[in-house]
């Protein structure tokens, strides 16, 4: 005999349609999604009544079985706790599931709390320790080096490694030639070195930058593709690098800008630019005062 199809108001009488959450109730063996709450229609842009497909289509965005589905560990009467950020929804959620048993079938219930919120809280209190860590591990570095190129080279390492980026170099001004030098650089490995390829180099190539930093105190580039206004070096093909951002903090004496130091591709932590304006507009200021520079 075949089993009569339930309609939404059923489903929905099992768990009650509660509406601070996500909640669903899929076929744990087909994974056919049977119910989704009003709140996780209105989430998932769903009409109303059955959503009529998979539930890793529909809530993941999937074309096959979630690797991280947690089916296996579910039995009746017991729940399931878990945290887990989902990209189609770009949310964060914490997440209770069990199995119910309806008319002899076991059926997998999901309840979805969204905790977006707090997680990006927690996210910048970590970015904020992490930031703290480093400019300490950059202080400790400094005190505990004499040798400039030794500590410039430490310093750029963990600078590179804070951004996760490909390059970090510094750039000095030469007033009286009228050029600038690529003086020290650092390079994740496997990145080619351009050093050797940037010394003296035209200053007037780098009037844009100037005119950016003495405004703004920073340049942040997030594409710069097209931006041929940002490369100020000629000989230096930017896109044939692969460099695609990359962001710079001035190098002051007495105000005046005498170099910069640039980041090239960060990939962490791009939305804190605080390192480079705390660090390098302080200490790398006290670094070249101290070898007469």
């Amino acid at each position: 005999m075949k089993q009569a199809i339930m309609t939404y108001e059923e489903y929905s009488a099992l768990v009650m349609d509660v509406s601070d959450c996500i909640c669903y109730i899929a076929d744990p063996v087909t994974y056919d999604l049977l119910y989704v709450n009003r709140k996780g229609q209105r989430l998932l842009g769903l009409p109303d009544g059955f959503p009529q497909d998979k539930c890793y289509r529909i809530l993941q965005g999937k074309d096959s079985v979630c690797e991280f589905c947690t089916n296996a560990l579910l039995s009746p009467g017991r729940f399931h706790t878990w945290e887990f950020y989902n990209p189609k929804l770009a949310r964060h959620f914490f997440i209770r599931d069990t199995l119910i048993e309806h008319k002899d079938k076991k059926l997998r219930l999901e309840f979805c709390f969204d905790i977006t919120d707090r997680k990006r809280e927690e996210m910048k209190l970590k970015s904020r320790l992490s930031l703290e860590k480093t400019l300490v591990h950059c202080i400790y570095t400094l005190a505990g080096e004499k040798n400039i190129r030794h500590a410039m080279d430490s310093l750029f390492s963990i600078v590179g490694t804070y951004y996760n980026a490909q390059r970090v170099y510094l750039f000095e001004f030469n007033e009286s030639k009228q050029t600038m030098d690529n003086t020290y650089e650092w390079c994740r490995a496997g990145a080619p070195g351009e050093i050797d390829k940037l010394q003296s180099v035209p200053l007037h190539y780098a009037t844009p930058w100037i005119k950016r930093l003495e405004t703004d105190g920073i340049i942040v580039i997030n594409s710069l593709k097209g931006g041929h206004e940002w490369n100020f070096m000629e000989c230096h093909d930017v896109e044939q690098q692969g460099v695609h951002s990359l962001m710079a903090v001035p190098l002051r004496a007495e105000k005046k800008i005498i170099g910069f130091l640039g980041v090239d591709n960060p990939a962490a932590n791009l939305e804190d630019t605080r390192l480079l304006l705390s660090l390098f507009l302080s200490l790398c200021r006290t670094i070249w005062k101290n070898v007469g520079c």
